[in-house]
Order: structure tokens, then C-alpha cells, then sequence
């Protein structure tokens, strides 16, 4: 498992979470680490924000690049 430090501007979001018809940090990061691995990853939060929150040193709990994810 790996671990990584991000920083977003949450204004466009719904919260960290992913939610089924609104726009995520959880899933906008899970696009972006696919988008340049070629790999689907699930990402787990070290906890959560509410929308329009944003973050300096968002901290992760892990990135799970296994097969079964996402």
C-alpha cells in the first residue's frame, strides 16, 4: 500500500466521499491516479470533509492498487 500528501481546492465538491451523483475529492483523486497509471486504485481517506471544504496536506490513509478495487 502506498501513501501520498494532496492538496485541493474543494470548492467545486460535495465532500471527500464519494457520492453517487455529485462530484467527490475521493473519486476526482481515484480519476486522476488512473489517469496517469493506467491502473483503477480505491483510495481511503484519513477523514472527511464537507463540501466546499479545502485542504492543505490532506493526509491518506492508503491507495490499494489490487485488482479487486474500485
Amino acid at each position: 500500500m502506498n501513501k501520498i500528501i494532496v492538496e485541493y481546492d474543494g470548492e467545486p465538491f460535495a465532500g471527500w466521499q464519494i457520492q453517487e451523483k455529485a462530484p467527490s475529492v475521493q473519486r476526482a483523486l481515484m480519476d486522476a491516479i488512473e489517469a496517469f497509471s493506467g491502473e483503477k486504485v480505491a483510495v481511503q481517506g484519513a477523514g472527511r470533509t464537507d463540501a466546499g471544504v479545502h485542504a492543505l496536506a490532506c493526509d491518506t490513509d492508503g491507495i490499494d492498487g489490487s485488482e479487486d478495487n474500485a
